[in-house]
């Protein structure tokens, strides 16, 4: 039987290893081959043959002290089932504590709010260990984001355009604008602890903006210019997606204004053989992977905030 610590036992299957350690030295089997046959280390198996020595059977048992696990808690189980449900839920502001996110300080002052019951933050560190949370760093979501509107799109939709291209047999691509800065440091690097690393960049910032077109294999086309985009560069964009596409091509855009401009429907009218346009709910968060925006939060961050 291999070795266990002890202390990393139940009462009941400490005693019960005790006692076959004692029934082995019985038997005439020394200490150290009762330790390792009962899987107690040698300094417990000797402690549990000195006890029957002195007081028998009996003294083999014993009872360790300290109160039961759980014990002594100042929260009912019903008050910390209502906390954490509270934590899970909502945010401190929506429960009008003045607080942006959760902390054990915040913590500590909803369950006063609620139960009237005053626990030091060292206190709280235990039941929060306890009840499973950690602190984490929060993801980045957009307030506008409206699921609903978003699993519409995707269940109803999509199914439709998607048909309509393989009926085509055209290209499903999908559009995004995104933005960089001369300046803008991206990215982590290793360095000693107390060093922190320095990227070199130069005094005179600019900036450019990329507009893409990406397949639902991957690949992309893209296109960098200056400033913001307008129904001008967006025609230019198209017209070299037509281009360098060899069928019929589908485009899905977020709701951006330059996308469904009047000035841009006589375009796509004249073009409509080679491209058709559709929009997307405008919510942040619901570009494909793969699109400028999360190319660059890729390189930024390491893992794309945009969902699939």
């Amino acid at each position: 039987m291999s070795e266990q610590d002890a202390r990393s036992l139940s009462d009941e299957a400490l005693n019960e290893r005790r006692h076959q350690v004692v029934r082995c030295r019985l038997q005439g089997m020394g200490l150290k081959g009762s330790s390792v046959r009962c899987g107690l280390g040698l300094t417990a198996a000797n402690k549990a043959w000195q006890s029957y020595q002195r007081g028998g059977w009996q003294a083999v048992r014993v009872c360790r002290s300290g109160r039961p696990k759980g014990s002594g808690l100042r929260l009912t189980k019903a008050e910390q089932k209502e906390t954490q449900r509270l934590i899970s839920d909502k945010m401190p502001d929506q429960l009008k504590l003045p607080f942006a996110l959760w902390t054990r300080k915040a913590v500590a002052m909803l369950i006063k709010d609620r139960f009237a019951i005053a626990l030091p933050e060292r206190t709280l560190s235990d039941y929060m260990v306890r009840w499973g949370f950690s602190a984490q760093k929060p993801m980045h979501r957009a307030f506008e984001q409206r699921p609903a509107q978003v699993r519409a799109w995707k269940e109803q939709v999509y199914p439709a355009i998607a048909a309509r291209a393989k009926a085509e047999k055209a290209d499903i691509l999908w559009g995004d604008e995104a933005g960089v800065r001369s300046d803008d440091v991206r990215g982590r690097s290793f360095a000693k602890r107390g060093s922190t690393p320095i990227v070199r960049v130069g005094n005179k910032r600019f900036g450019r903006s990329i507009i893409s077109a990406v397949s639902r294999t991957g690949g992309m086309r893209w296109m960098v210019f200056k400033g913001a985009l307008n129904v001008r560069l967006f025609k230019r964009f198209l017209a070299r997606l037509i281009k360098m596409a060899k069928r019929k091509a589908f485009l899905i855009v977020d709701n951006l204004r330059v996308h469904h401009a009047k000035a841009l429907a006589p375009w796509l009218e004249a073009h409509a053989h080679r491209s058709n346009s559709s929009s997307c709910p405008a919510i942040p968060g619901a570009q494909p992977r793969g699109s400028g925006q999360c190319g660059l939060e890729e390189e930024r961050y390491g893992q794309a905030s945009c969902t699939q």
